[in-house]
């Protein structure tokens, strides 16, 4: 029998966006201090070094709880940075996300089908998979004027963004 691989990790539904490869527009607009140029320190590689490691770390255990001060003090950016970076990326399940009974069981799946270290996502709500239904559709919604800021009749990106970040905000609750 081959040794066992490591252990499944979870990834919530309503986080289905984030890539370690990639910086996604929710990470620009939540920690916009790594993004906007203010800074020679906070720049966009100090930001996915930082978060890459974070992610790493709690990848290595993620039935364990990784806490700030664990990561603290092997990265290279301000406490204050630091703990608004973890807080994200705990706010969106990235890192210390408490499985519901059904991803542990499709972890456990995972683990014993083989797929150890597998990235498991959990089964959705019907509120996320509204709000991906919204952010994946091509309908244009109709509303008043007025309730966009742009004065338009219709969902913009961004406006779909911010609807989807909001959602993520609320929880499954």
């Amino acid at each position: 029998a081959a040794p066992p691989g490591p252990p499944a990790v979870i990834l919530p539904s309503y986080a289905a966006w984030f890539d370690p490869n990639a910086v996604h527009a929710i990470e620009r607009r939540a920690l916009p201090e790594f993004f906007d140029g203010s800074s020679a320190v906070k720049t966009e590689l100090a930001y996915t070094e930082a978060r890459n490691f974070i992610v790493s770390s709690y990848r290595e255990q993620p039935a364990l709880y990784l806490p700030l001060t664990e990561v603290r003090r092997h990265l290279a950016i301000d406490v204050a940075a630091a703990t608004r970076l973890h807080r994200f990326l705990e706010h969106w399940g990235i890192i210390n996300y408490v499985a519901t009974p059904q991803a542990a069981a499709a972890a456990a799946r995972a683990e014993h089908s083989g797929h150890g270290g597998a990235i498991v996502p959990d089964a959705p709500s019907t509120a996320t998979a509204a709000a991906a239904a919204l952010a994946q559709s091509r309908h244009t919604l109709s509303a008043r004027p007025e309730t966009f800021p742009s004065g338009g009749s219709g969902w913009s990106d961004d406006d779909t963004l911010a609807l989807l970040e909001a959602l993520g905000r609320v929880g499954e609750g």
